[in-house]
């Protein structure tokens, strides 16, 4: 519990400890934070006693790390630092999140319901800061609780917290980028609750703020890759029931639209060319991938510093140009095992189990089709890890995966 709510927080209270020169204070937070990481990770890795007890998939994702980090390592063009890097970025959140999924120790119910109800909680309060800051702005920059640190360190870009002269929320995470990622798990769990017809009023609510969020974040990747997952379970999926969330997904997409276009039109207007530069990026991966196909290692490919020797800001690109066609492979297979949840019937899952497995889809796809997060150098992806992995520990434990379908 407390390793995932500090995903939503965890940056607001760090600046305040290393501002006011709290080095102690400093150091025990990331210290509980990663002693509690340790913790979940041996009980979920050794549910019984020190018997390992974890899915063979597992051990082959963990086992194509390892050994495309050696590649890595052995590339002299690659420095060790990257390596790390980058396996932290890309790879332990996702290998954490299968270790908790696929663990023999089940995650009870009460557990699961409170990370729900917390990140929900925590969503909105990123939300309500974020209001507050749009609303308190009076034109400097120095009000933003980081921006000293930010500063003094050589951390702090324009760029990165305005757009077109509007602040690009950044919640109690300090980034965006962060912010408008983070939001997509109680988002999702909120979609959720309003297609199964769950607190219909008090679940539109919070989709409605939270996509308020979203937007507020100015930040394009987050709030498509949603949209995306919702339509391609509505697409799944009967929609008769689904009509009022569609209607809601469909206004939001026209407004979110029409913010698009203006951002692009105002990025070329002030040599701001991320998006044109995403064009460029896909045109240098699809030449190096076809020069390499099975890949560069670990530690190849990156934005964090100029050390890599290819620069893309795209997750997915990382993930190909590093691993080459594997990634393909396991996308494919990994496609197919979100068919089977969306393809779940509802007629023979009780309401946990739909909102369950509506989350877990929502959430899955979104990350799929987000193409920044290798740019989150927070600890903020290790929440998605531990919900993502609950989600699907207790589907597995209470037989849901038996109703399938396919």
């Amino acid at each position: 519990m407390w390793v995932f709510s500090a995903g939503f927080f965890e940056s607001f209270v760090l600046v305040q400890f290393k501002s006011m020169g709290l080095s102690v204070p400093y150091l025990a937070f990331q210290a509980l934070k990663f002693g509690a990481l340790g913790i979940l990770l041996f009980l979920f890795l050794f549910p019984f006693r020190w018997k390992v007890g974890v899915h063979p998939v597992v051990f082959l994702l963990a086992g194509t790390v390892a050994i495309y980090s050696i590649i890595g390592l052995r590339n002299p063009e690659v420095i060790p630092s990257n390596v790390v890097l980058n396996i932290k970025n890309n790879y332990l959140w996702l290998v954490l999140m299968l270790i908790i999924g696929y663990s023999g120790r089940p995650v009870k119910k009460k557990v699961l319901l409170t990370l729900l109800i917390a990140s929900l909680l925590l969503g909105l309060l990123n939300v309500g800061y974020s209001l507050l800051v749009n609303l308190s702005y009076d034109g400097s920059p120095r009000d933003f609780y980081f921006f000293d640190l930010y500063n003094s360190m050589g951390m702090y870009g324009e760029a990165n917290f305005f757009r077109n002269g509007s602040i690009r929320s950044f919640g109690l995470v300090g980034s965006c980028l962060t912010l408008s990622q983070i939001l997509l798990i109680p988002l999702s769990f909120s979609l959720s609750l309003l297609i199964h017809h769950r607190g219909r009023f008090v679940a539109l609510l919070a989709v409605l703020l939270l996509a308020c969020g979203e937007w507020l974040t100015r930040t394009r990747n987050p709030s498509i890759a949603i949209l995306i997952a919702f339509c391609a379970y509505a697409l799944l999926r009967s929609t008769r029931r689904l009509l009022p969330v569609i209607v809601f997904v469909v206004g939001y997409l026209l407004v979110s639209f029409y913010y698009l276009v203006q951002a692009s039109f105002a990025d070329v207007s002030s040599l701001d060319l991320s998006a044109l530069n995403r064009g460029k990026q896909l045109l240098q991966i699809s030449e190096a991938i076809l020069e390499r196909p099975f890949g560069y290692g670990i530690g190849y490919v990156g934005v964090a510093n100029g050390a890599y020797k290819v620069w893309t800001d795209l997750s997915f690109g990382t993930v190909l140009l590093e691993l080459g066609v594997v990634p393909i492979i396991m996308l494919i297979g990994g496609a197919f095992g979100l068919l089977r949840f969306a393809k779940l019937p509802s007629e023979r899952l009780d309401e946990e189990s739909r909102i369950l497995t509506t989350t877990f889809f929502l959430i899955c796809v979104s990350m799929v089709v987000l193409s920044e997060y290798s740019n989150i150098f927070d600890t903020s992806l290790f929440s998605f890890s531990i919900m993502m992995g609950a989600i699907l520990n207790r589907i597995r434990h209470s037989g849901v995966m038996n109703a399938t379908v396919l």
